[in-house]
């Protein structure tokens, strides 16, 4: 009988830490935007980099726009976008989709 109130203890604490491990580790997963947006989010800031490329502030100014834009983070599209390089059949559907949107904006003359 004393053993196993003895162990009580080490039982609860070993939940413990397993409960917040569990915990710790669902927000460790891959951000989860989009491919639409991703693709919009991509193309959009390659605009914003050739467009302000010269002045840094305008430059972090637009690019935070177009992440407000599609209420997305920097860090989440960065890490979403390394996933996608790590499979190379994703990233070539991504890119794919990306000069489509391109095409799209060109063809409704947003840009040229």
């Amino acid at each position: 009988m004393k053993r196993r109130y003895y162990l009580k203890p080490a039982r609860n604490a070993n939940s413990f830490v397993i409960l917040i491990l569990l915990i710790l580790t669902a927000g460790c997963g891959k951000p989860n935007i989009a491919e639409d947006v991703l693709v919009k989010v991509y193309v959009e800031n390659l605009i914003v980099l050739e467009t302000y490329s010269f002045n840094a502030d305008s430059l972090l100014s637009h690019q935070n726009k177009v992440f407000s834009k599609y209420n997305v983070s920097k860090k989440d599209f960065e890490k979403q976008l390394k996933n996608y390089s790590e499979d190379s059949k994703e990233w070539q559907d991504f890119f794919k989709q990306a000069n489509n949107y391109l095409v799209e904006l060109k063809k409704k003359d947003i840009i040229n």
